[in-house]
Formats: structure tokens, sequence, C-alpha cells
């Protein structure tokens, strides 16, 4: 009986070795240029450089038409808010979220809310122009301009990697079947098979992919027409 239950212990102790092997393999290849790990990263570093791209809040935030467009309800408050949860959507694909958000820092980008009450919203009420806010919020520099370069980086980087796959395609027809590329045989015995499986690191990251694409659309669909 102490035997058996040793061979019991020894076997499921080597698989649980050997699936730790397998995920640890298919997470490194869902890293490789091309596959999806690799294409939620650049993603992501885009969206976090065009954010920091933008610089600090614009100057003429004191302004009455500033104030009502910051204030709750406001076009550029509006647009902060949709840009604060495409910006948390992006922080949940990485390895460190909370990290990826906080170094974003998104607050030094935008002028705080406007306050509620008193001289300011008697300003924003005199100077209330619901199309001179919208134009006004998407000037360059700013809150709902930056707002549309960060999400822009997301869609642009997403459709540029279909655009780079299909060239490379276009350009050597033996293309989709090398190692990696869509016409490339796909089981279970082979790495890439497993990874775009279901529970695969691959079709995860694919999944990311299709979230911060959809949440980047979304954000750029609410903002003001230009």
């Amino acid at each position: 009986m102490k035997t058996a239950a040793i061979f019991t212990i020894l076997a499921i102790g080597a698989t649980s070795a050997t699936a730790a092997a397998v995920a640890e393999a298919d997470a490194q290849f869902c890293m490789w240029m091309g596959q999806s790990c690799w294409k939620v990263k650049r993603t992501a570093e885009a969206f976090a450089e065009a954010i920091a791209s933008t610089g600090g809040p614009a100057t003429n935030g004191d302004s009455p038409l500033s104030r009502r467009s910051h204030a709750n309800g406001g076009v550029a408050n509006n647009a902060m808010r949709s840009l604060d949860g495409l910006a948390t959507i992006v922080a949940s694909t990485q390895a460190n979220p909370r990290s990826f958000y906080s170094d974003l820092l998104l607050a030094s980008h935008f002028p705080a809310p406007a306050e509620e009450g008193g001289a300011e919203k008697r300003d924003a009420e005199a100077e209330a122009n619901p199309e001179a806010e919208a134009q006004f919020c998407m000037w360059m520099g700013q809150s709902c301009w930056k707002v549309k370069r960060a999400a822009e980086a997301i869609v642009n980087t997403i459709d540029g990697f279909t655009s780079v796959a299909k060239r490379d395609a276009e350009a050597n027809p033996q293309f989709c079947m090398w190692m990696g590329q869509s016409c490339w045989k796909r089981s279970e015995d082979n790495l890439e098979g497993r990874c775009y499986a279901p529970g695969g690191s691959c079709a995860a990251a694919s999944r990311d992919l299709n979230a911060m694409y959809n949440a980047a659309r979304q954000v750029l669909d609410s903002l003001p027409s230009q």
C-alpha cells in the first residue's frame, strides 16, 4: 500500500512539473515578436508613451470655459473619466497592473475638477455653450485632445499589426506557412497550438488585445467631433 501511495505521489508530482514546464514554454512563446503577448506589451507601451507625450495640464485651466468643461458632467471631465477606465483595462493586461497604472501619472496631465458652487460656477454658467465647450476640449493640448491621442495609440498600434502581417504575406506567399503565422499547422502537439488553445497564454492575450481595442474605440466614439 505504501509503495502504491509513493508511486501515486511521484506520478502527481511528475504531472505537475510537466504542466508547469508546458505553461512556461507557452508563456515564452507568447512573448516572441508577432505573438499575442508581445502585441499586448507593445500596445500598452504605445498607450503609456502617448499619455506621457501630451505634457501637463493646459495653461488656460482658469478660464470660465475650461472650468465648465472640467466640472462634473462637463465634456473634458467625461473624457478624463473614460480615459481612466481605458487605463484600468490596459493596466489589467500587465504583470503588475497597479504599478503600470500608477506610472501613467494620469492626474499630472489634467487639471483638477472644478469645484462646485461659488464664483467659478457662476462664471461657468455664464459661459454655458455646449458647442464651444466641445470645440475647446478638442484643441491641441486640451483634455479631449489628450484622451484622443492616447486612445488612438491603442487603435493604431493594433491595426498596425494586421497591416504588417498582410503586407508580409502579400510580399511572400510562403509567409503564411512560416512558423507562428496563421496558416502554420496548429494542433495540440505544437507550441502555438497549445498557446492559442482555450486557457493558453496566447488565447488570453488575444482577448486582452480585443478588450483594449474595443475600449479605445468606445472612447474615441464618445469624444466630440472636430
